[in-house]
């Protein structure tokens, strides 16, 4: 079974509001193809900018309700 995980600006997550999502800019987030390039789509995370200043993968976000 798979884990949607579903959350958008403006929601409260891990003690804060999300301000902002976006691809990261490390190259660890993505694979590296055959031709010895990286491929800047589908990242294997998207980076979550909370409103207090931290910054979190989208992997440990955790919804308040």
């Amino acid at each position: 079974m798979r884990k949607f995980r579903h959350f958008a600006v403006g929601m409260k997550a891990n003690g804060s509001k999300i301000s902002r999502i976006a691809k990261p800019t490390t190259t660890d987030a993505y694979t590296l193809q055959w031709y010895g390039k990286y491929r800047f789509q589908n990242p294997k995370w998207y980076d979550v900018f909370l409103a207090d200043g931290r910054v979190i993968r989208d992997t440990e976000v955790q919804v308040e309700i």
